[in-house]
């Protein structure tokens, strides 16, 4: 009878704790199951994917046209800085276009090696040719 007696008393913490689990447990998965309803129900729209990479794109190009800005000021500076000698403007007029040109098809090359060819380098190099040309 003892024994009995005994087990049901260590019997009574195991059911109470398993029940604290149970509930801990269906806490936690009905927290789960509504992020989940949420998350598909609101950001399974393709709307929001949308405005999500319209946002992006207009951030990598307002951030291309300020890199291009202030590349475009620099250069005007390197050569306004060499004013009396005509060598070194011819210099920096050609090493600089360079640059940008050995910098994208070195990234080009990293991001994707296949990508790299004639076409692309040289359409590169005539739009940094003809940005650089051209007097505002």
């Amino acid at each position: 009878m003892e024994t009995d007696a005994a087990e049901e008393q260590t019997a009574e913490p195991d059911l109470a704790s398993s029940v604290k689990k149970e509930r801990s447990y269906s806490k936690c998965r009905d927290c789960i199951a509504r992020v989940q309803r949420f998350l598909v129900t609101r950001l399974g729209e393709d709307w929001i994917f949308l405005v999500l990479l319209g946002i992006t794109m207009a951030l990598v190009s307002w951030t291309m046209d300020y890199a291009s800005a202030k590349s475009l000021q620099a250069y005007k500076w390197i050569h306004g800085e060499l004013r009396g000698n005509i060598p070194l403007q011819y210099l920096a007029w050609v090493s600089y276009p360079l640059m940008f040109i050995l910098f994208s098809s070195l990234f080009c090359h990293l991001v994707s090696p296949q990508a790299i060819g004639l076409y692309p380098c040289l359409s590169h190099a005539s739009v940094c040719l003809s940005a650089l040309t051209c007097n505002p």
